[in-house]
């Protein structure tokens, strides 16, 4: 496992994010659990709910296999909830019934940066290798465990190339969140 570390200003500018402050969790600094909220290790929670990019550090794995580790990636969490909706003759809008809640929509950008100044080319071989594989993905970020995904399958992504840097390699992925779910067979 490498460790991939871009300089936080590289990061802001490739996004064209320079004079953005955004918060950032450094390291998986998770303490403790309160109320449901995963608080950061400085006991203050600096990210915005649902919907809010931040930054924050991941890791992508195969049980077993190949791990990326990514630090500073950009997170966009979405979640549209399931509700039937059904029309009431003579009625002004509808009745709405709840059903559940629907999965998490995950968009992810970043950045794989190596130190060499050389094109980063094992780590983006093991993300393509981790982006093409058939299964859900593990994942381990501070900011995910927020609202509970460990587990992404990943519906698309984009691997773009950016002028002027020879050493960098941006990717954009968007994933549902995912949860093993056990079988019982009863005999």
């Amino acid at each position: 496992m490498m460790s991939i570390m871009p300089d936080k200003t590289t990061t802001l500018k490739v996004f064209g994010l320079q004079s953005v402050r955004t918060p950032s969790y450094t390291g998986f600094d998770v303490l403790h659990q309160d109320d449901d909220l995963t608080i950061a290790g400085n006991g203050l929670f600096t990210g915005s709910m649902l919907g809010s990019p931040v930054f924050s550090d991941l890791e992508l794995y195969i049980e077993d296999e190949d791990r990326l580790y990514l630090q500073d990636v950009l997170f966009t969490v979405n979640m549209t909830k399931n509700i039937v909706t059904t029309a009431v003759n003579g009625k002004k809008g509808t009745v709405k019934e709840y059903v559940s809640d629907g999965d998490y929509s995950v968009h992810i950008q970043g950045l794989i940066v190596s130190d060499d100044y050389s094109y980063p080319r094992s780590d983006v071989a093991t993300l393509k290798k981790l982006l093409s594989h058939n299964e859900s993905l593990k994942v381990l970020s501070p900011f995910l465990e927020i609202w509970g995904i460990y587990e992404l399958a990943v519906s698309s992504y984009s691997i773009p190339q950016k002028v002027g840097f020879q050493n960098t390699q941006a990717f954009d992925i968007t994933a549902l969140s995912d949860q093993p779910i056990e079988l019982i067979i009863d005999a």
